[in-house]
């Protein structure tokens, strides 16, 4: 063959080798990184919000009025069926949201916007008394449902509903530049943001509202850590306040769209346009992009945690996912080793809805070498229904956080599983 072939086969066998070193690196880290979603949805949906119900995850989609207004998903996202064909077909889907067993759908524009109700996992809509109203937001804090609405032919403003959307009662903040598109409550403040007027406060339940500040700023979304309220907005990122909306901050994310936060135990998350996901662990102080496995500019709209993934809502990308431990992580709690093997009780308990876990792996057969760990949560008939922790890790403290937001009242167990030990623990969530 000569030797410019026997090089060109030599070439060839270093390609292979390196192309298949890449597969299998790929291969190796598909799971350490977010993983488009898309399944029976199609890869290019914008995504409206996020929610879940027991095991069942829904998204709404803008712009799909003819394939799709809402999808679910029963396997985390693996595959999606549309649960809205019922909706009006010329209606758009702006927002869904949970409360008990009811998943609830606020819809615009075509026929006549409203709030829909299914309490069969989307499978059948009935509409809401709030009808004739383009509902642009729906937000579920404790056992009240907050809907921000444009005018249709009926008045426009805030409404809320205590009785799982059988009645509603306006609370105003009413006007061309009014319309609340986010809800918070920290202690007895109630928060909305609105288009373009910045934060609104109210202390009497909705009855009365004052301009607390961000005046000109489009507020997308809201959310409470401790003491502080996040503001993210349409153009000056995240903004913050300590003192119930008297005066707010710049934090560290300082430009562009913020379109949705999220708190997770002591772990706030911003879903940005330019900057993707981001997480910060010092109560906002410093952020992270967790952006891994984005092979394009992801804007990324909604973030929501369901069964222990945290799933990111897109513009025009569907819906994309990744385990919640690779983002928060499980946290190291000191510098000793153990001597033994232990899990301890979870703190609080009973909880609702987040709750600690702390464990301890020793040294192995007297040397500092990683252990395969499992740490998991079952139901009280046995079912698994979230895994925390699976994976090596060195001898040491740790402690781990478990979000059941999306789970029912009621018993649970975890278990931790490592060389040869077994231990569980009860624990009970009460909502």
């Amino acid at each position: 063959m000569g030797r410019d072939g026997n090089l060109i086969i030599r070439v060839m066998k270093t390609i292979t080798v390196l192309f298949t070193a890449l597969i299998l690196m790929l291969v190796i880290n598909a799971n350490a990184q977010w993983v488009q979603m898309s399944n029976g949805m199609g890869t290019d949906k914008t995504i409206g919000y996020l929610a879940s119900l027991g095991n069942n995850v829904f998204a709404s989609t803008l712009g799909n009025k003819s394939t799709g207004l809402i999808f679910r998903s029963s396997n985390n996202g693996v595959d999606w069926i549309d649960v809205g064909w019922s909706l009006p077909g010329n209606d758009d889907v702006h927002c869904i949201a949970v409360l008990g067993s009811n998943i609830y759908a606020g819809t615009s524009g075509g026929t006549s916007g409203a709030v829909w109700m299914s309490s069969d996992n989307g499978s059948t809509w009935v509409k809401t008394s709030l009808d004739n109203h383009d509902v642009i937001t729906l937000t579920v804090i404790g056992t009240t449902i907050y809907a921000g609405t444009w005018w249709h032919s009926g008045t426009y403003g805030i409404y809320s509903s205590t009785n799982n959307g059988i009645s509603w009662e306006y609370l105003g903040l009413g006007g061309p530049n009014q319309v609340a598109y986010s809800f918070a409550k920290l202690n007895n403040y109630l928060f909305a943001g609105t288009n373009d007027e910045g934060v609104y406060v109210s202390t009497n339940n909705g009855l009365n509202w004052t301009q607390s500040g961000l005046f000109g700023s489009h507020i997308r979304t809201l959310a409470v850590l401790g003491n502080k309220v996040f503001a993210g907005t349409d153009s000056s990122g995240l903004q913050v306040t300590t003192n119930y909306g008297a005066n707010w901050s710049q934090t560290s994310i300082n430009h562009g769209f913020v379109f949705s936060l999220i708190v997770s135990g002591s772990n706030i998350l911003a879903g940005a346009a330019d900057q993707g996901v981001l997480i910060s662990t010092d109560n906002g102080v410093t952020w992270v992009q967790k952006n891994e496995g984005f092979y394009m500019l992801v804007i990324v709209t909604p973030i929501f945690i369901s069964n222990n993934y945290l799933f990111a809502g897109s513009y025009g990308q569907s819906v994309w996912r990744r385990p919640l431990s690779e983002v928060i992580g499980i946290q190291t709690t000191g510098t000793e080793i153990p001597s033994a093997f232990s899990l301890s009780q979870n703190y609080p308990n009973p909880f609702n809805p987040v709750t600690k876990m702390r464990f301890d792996i020793p040294l192995s057969r007297g040397v500092s070498e990683e252990q395969g760990v499992l740490l998991a949560i079952y139901d009280a008939l046995g079912r698994e229904v979230a895994v925390l922790v699976n994976e090596d890790l060195k001898p040491g403290t740790y402690e781990a956080d478990w979000n059941a937001s999306s789970f029912p009242s009621g018993v649970y167990f975890y278990t931790l599983r490592t060389d040869g030990y077994t231990e569980t623990k009860r624990m009970v969530l009460i909502k």
